[in-house]
């Protein structure tokens, strides 16, 4: 889940053009991803960052990632993506009668329906377009 939120974070800072000096203060330690590591990617176009996540798990969500022309549009094509990450991980312990992945699986799910409920409201009270809004949803 650190990998997943550090190279959300990332996005959003590439996005925003933010200084690389000052991006090391909003990514997390603790991650299989070292923080360097994910500093080394900054400069670097998004499509290739598949190809240095390659060793990770969440590496495999930038197989989807063919053009980054509109990079707002891609943050939120990626922020999909690794929530879906997330909770393909977190779904493999449900199974498990005594597995501590279990409530994590299951307070992730209370999360996307959080997000689920913002996303309509805000696509209620902006007049967005219904089939977009569906787009933005999460399957929970």
């Amino acid at each position: 889940r650190i990998d997943a939120e550090n190279i959300r974070n990332l996005l959003r800072l590439k996005r925003l053009d933010i200084d690389p000096s000052d991006v090391g203060s909003f990514l997390h330690a603790g991650g299989l991803i070292s923080k360097e590591k994910l500093l080394s990617l900054l400069p670097e176009p998004v499509e290739s960052w598949g190809r240095s996540l390659s060793f990770s798990e969440v590496g495999d969500a930038f197989s989807h990632v063919e053009d980054s022309s509109d990079l707002s549009t891609l943050v939120v094509r990626m922020e999909r993506l690794l929530d879906e990450y997330i909770f393909s991980v977190l779904e493999e312990s449900k199974f498990g009668a005594f597995e501590p992945g279990y409530v994590l699986s299951f307070l992730w799910k209370k999360e996307m329906e959080a997000k689920n409920l913002r996303i309509a409201m805000v696509s209620v009270a902006n007049d967005t377009d219904r089939s977009m809004a569906k787009g933005l949803l999460r399957h929970v």
